[in-house]
């Protein structure tokens, strides 16, 4: 598709605008890339699984918010895709069923919570300061500090940023490989998108947050 094609999605929820420009072109031939290959790998994985029906619909799920938060325009057709990929995961975590998996899967879905009512805060903050649910329309926004640091613990969850580190290596111990190569290799990445999509570089106004990103990178 042509770079900076977007479709506008009217029956959506509130509306919607799809659309591709060159970060998510990158963003979507990866996750398309390491899905497909999760996807060929998974079928062998679990021909004699008998809860593989279930596993699929998860897994497909969780596909579809990735791909759909990649196209999204907007901030509410991001968050709901984000959500979707976000809980959607938890099924292929707990997939095994033993207390390892149920373990893990309850302290990813307790930061996954956390993350969430935080993003969510944000973007009412956002929409409230710009007066408009576009992406497009951030750039050139000063952002207040409680902004900043509600974005940052909203796709610090996802990405596994310090502090909110701690779900990622139970989680990848018991999710299935190829289930858990796509948690690594592509839903990770929607954290690190959310940061470009709603932090661009050299587009908005927050001296103050340069001090928290210092101090968590040190």
């Amino acid at each position: 598709a042509p770079i900076d094609s977007v479709v506008e999605v009217g029956w959506f929820f509130m509306g919607g605008r799809m659309g591709l420009d060159e970060t998510g072109r990158v963003f979507l031939a990866l996750a398309g890339f390491v899905w497909l290959l999760a996807s060929f790998s998974i079928r062998s994985l679990l021909e004699k699984d008998n809860d593989q029906a279930r596993f699929y619909l998860f897994f497909l799920t969780a596909m579809a918010g990735n791909f759909g938060l990649i196209l999204a325009q907007g901030m509410l057709g991001y968050y709901l895709f984000f959500a979707m990929m976000s809980f959607a995961a938890y099924g292929l975590v707990v997939h095994a069923g033993n207390t390892n998996a149920i373990h893990a899967g309850r302290l990813y879905l307790l930061l996954v919570m956390i993350g969430e009512v935080a993003l969510f805060s944000a973007m009412i903050i956002l929409v409230h300061t710009i007066g408009s649910m576009a992406l497009q329309d951030i750039a050139g926004v000063s952002y207040h500090p409680l902004t900043l640091g509600l974005l940052f613990v909203g796709f610090g969850v996802k990405v596994g940023a310090l502090p909110f580190h701690g779900w990622m290596m139970p989680a990848y111990q018991t999710t299935p490989i190829p289930a858990a190569a796509v948690l690594a290799g592509s839903m990770v990445n929607a954290g690190i998108l959310g940061w470009l999509r709603f932090l661009p570089l050299g587009q908005i106004s927050c001296p103050q947050g340069g001090v928290l990103f210092i101090g968590m990178g040190a």
